[in-house]
């Protein structure tokens, strides 16, 4: 199945990517090589595009849990945890926790800044 990503305002076949690299001196720009010749150039600071080429967040298959696990999130007074009902197989070979939890939006549990990590037992209180 072929997966398409846009890159400088053009929808490309990822499958058709032979190389990616980055210019000495040019750090924040990706440089995409495809099959036929033609190159593409992205600004790309922080490697979103580059994320996004690999298939980190483009799912591929959803897997749910036999029993839930739990991604455990920390803030700076507690820990605290979410029920995962479901995993993530993601293009670049991944698997994530899919937080859907609140019932309104379904996103990465390993995308916030204070996820911890996934835990197969609730957090009981007082035992970090």
């Amino acid at each position: 199945m072929a997966r398409f990503e846009y890159i400088d305002k053009t929808m490309v076949n990822v499958d058709k990517i032979r190389a990616c690299y980055r210019r000495a001196g040019e750090p924040d720009v990706l440089i995409m090589e495809l099959d036929n010749g033609e190159t593409y150039e992205a600004y790309d600071k922080y490697h979103g595009v580059e994320r996004n080429l690999e298939g980190s967040s483009f799912i591929t298959q959803v897997i749910p849990c036999t029993k839930p696990l739990y991604a455990r999130y920390q803030d700076e007074y507690e820990d605290f945890d979410c029920p995962i009902y479901y995993l993530a197989l993601c293009a670049d070979g991944c698997v994530r926790p899919l937080d859907a939890c609140t019932g309104e939006w379904i996103g990465f549990a390993d995308d916030t800044g204070n996820y911890a990590g996934l835990y197969s037992e609730r957090l009981r209180k007082g035992n970090k």
